[in-house]
């Protein structure tokens, strides 16, 4: 998912829901994808002789978002100390929809300088289900 015109990234380290902080510089936000595993429910009784396959627990894959990296920013800092630490909350807000995604910072990439930027790579993991809803 990239950030379009009017996209915002923000962060929150706090449950309240009320102390969102904008991340600066944001080029793209991909908030990774869910996947339920597969159970195989197969028995004598399969119709077929087929196997048979039932969801289970659902499973996150890592995001990432890419940001246009400010030393001197004190939100692009704290980013670099989430990483390993508790979990933080991801607000991915455009047009008139927000995904929230409780998220642990797997890594900051090392900031490297593409066309004369500063450039890095955040790595999270979603702790739980993200959510969607309107924006207020």
């Amino acid at each position: 998912m990239t950030v379009a015109k009017n996209g915002t990234v923000l962060l929150e380290r706090s449950t309240d829901d009320t102390t969102y902080t904008t991340i600066p510089g944001v080029r793209s936000f991909n908030p990774g994808d869910m996947q339920a595993e597969q159970l195989d429910a197969t028995d004598y009784d399969s119709p077929g002789s087929q196997r048979e396959y039932e969801n289970g627990l659902k499973d996150a894959s890592d995001g990432s978002f890419e940001i246009n990296f400010d030393p001197g920013n004190t939100v692009h800092q704290s980013l670099i100390s989430d990483a390993g630490g508790a979990t933080i909350y991801l607000r991915h807000k455009y047009d008139t929809r927000n995904l929230t995604v409780p998220s642990n910072v797997i890594s900051v990439s090392t900031p490297a300088e593409v066309g004369g930027i500063l450039r890095a790579t955040v790595t999270f993991r979603p702790a739980a289900a993200p959510t969607w809803a309107d924006v207020a």
